[in-house]
């Protein structure tokens, strides 16, 4: 059984964290694995795409089997995707990805730790919002106007029909499937409204006890809080197919030396990613209201 941290520990080893700058770094340090363990849970695009840490000095280089490329990549943080033709490698670019918290240095001296898990979780959010903003800029650029689908004359936000002609335009090509359908909260909430004409009894009781459906024909259903309500994406995610995240440097936690200056403590998170779409045909768009 493991051991479990009582509340008195638990306030002095947060005093222990400002003890001198050497704990100061350490604990900054600790940041690392706390805030890497959640993020495949909370970044849609760690799962979309399939992540490579590259060897020290290794360039993210991909070498593709198609008789016709047409991949996407973004040069640079903040940057518009760029689209590479007819080329039998692509490299995709990485860029640094950075994020910053601090608290006052009082409130750890008093064994505050709650402000420190508070603190923590504010700058995972601000590094899964970097990631789901690079990483769904890259897939949208990349969806095809054929891969692209508008059912508003006839069908009402995210329904059976929607979810079934995405299926129909993935599966159109041999050997595509849909793995995950991934829209905004709102578009999730419509399967709320599906009535028994439309679903069984049982995942009916299931969805109105706030479970969730989970999944439909063997796609996994995910909300992306950065999506318009306008669109919902099918996505075929099995590894390898779709791109690639390649991780040049994974994420790492570090002390702002300059924070304590202002009698704060502040912690910085840092990684070098990239993202890149080398298979547009495995997106599906759909257009609802």
């Amino acid at each position: 059984m493991r051991d479990e941290v009582t509340f008195e520990q638990k306030v002095e080893r947060f005093r222990q964290s400002v003890a001198s700058e050497e704990d100061r770094n350490a604990y900054a340090e600790s940041w690392a694995e706390l805030i890497l363990v959640k993020l495949p849970a909370e970044a849609t695009v760690r799962n979309i795409y399939t992540i490579e840490r590259l060897p020290a000095g290794a360039s993210p280089v991909y070498t593709l089997d198609f008789d016709y490329v047409n991949a996407w990549v973004l040069p640079k943080m903040g940057s518009h995707p760029i689209n590479l033709l007819q080329t039998e490698e692509v490299t995709i670019p990485t860029f640094e990805v950075a994020g910053h918290v601090s608290y006052k240095l009082q409130l750890a001296r008093d064994g505050r730790f709650q402000v420190a898990d508070q603190a923590r979780r504010r700058l995972k959010d601000s590094i899964v919002d970097l990631e789901e903003t690079q990483g769904w800029t890259v897939l949208k650029a990349a969806v095809t106007a054929g891969n692209t689908f508008d059912l508003t004359a006839t069908e009402d936000g995210l329904s059976l029909g929607v979810i079934n002609q995405g299926f129909k335009v993935m599966e159109a090509r041999r050997g595509y499937k849909i793995t995950d359908i991934y829209a905004s909260p709102n578009k999730v909430a419509d399967i709320r409204t599906w009535t028994v004409t439309t679903i069984s009894d049982e995942v009916q009781t299931r969805v109105f006890d706030n479970k969730g459906l989970g999944s439909i024909w063997g796609a996994n259903i995910h909300t992306v809080y950065g999506l318009d309500d306008d669109e919902v994406y099918f996505i075929d995610g099995r590894e390898g197919l779709l791109g690639y995240m390649p991780i040049r440097e994974d994420l790492k936690t570090f002390d702002d030396p300059t924070a304590i200056k202002s009698f704060r403590v502040g912690i910085i998170a840092y990684e070098h990613i990239g993202f890149g779409v080398l298979d547009p045909d495995r997106i599906v768009k759909a257009v609802v209201d």
